[in-house]
């Protein structure tokens, strides 16, 4: 393997080690425990995504009320809770070495 593959690795292995994905990775295993409840999760999550761009106007407004609800639904359940949250907390660690990778290596971005 080369330095940079070498690097990744490590960076792997220390998200992996970390106090946040460890956290993450436990409220999964505790939500797999729930048959069906994490399934239910990622469906409605498609579900989601999907009414966002494939819904008229007035389909979109009915389609977000139902789909808010049966999120609420998942939401009264505290593992889902515990998921959510740890699973948020992963996403802004890895997003935060992205955002300082990108800094780092590219010479030109533009303001947003």
């Amino acid at each position: 393997m080369g330095r940079i593959e070498d690097a990744t690795e490590e960076l792997l292995v220390s998200i992996k080690e970390s106090e946040v994905y460890l956290r993450y990775s436990e409220s999964e295993k505790k939500l797999r425990e729930r048959p069906g409840i994490l399934e239910n999760l990622d469906r409605l999550r498609r579900d989601i995504f999907h009414s966002y761009g494939n819904s008229a106007p007035g389909e979109f407004l009915d389609r977000a009320d139902e789909l808010q609800k049966q999120y609420m639904e998942l939401q009264k359940i505290p593992e889902v809770n515990e998921f959510l949250e740890a699973e948020e907390e992963l996403c802004r660690k890895i997003r935060e070495i992205y955002i300082r990778m990108v800094r780092e290596i590219v010479t030109y971005i533009p303001e947003i």
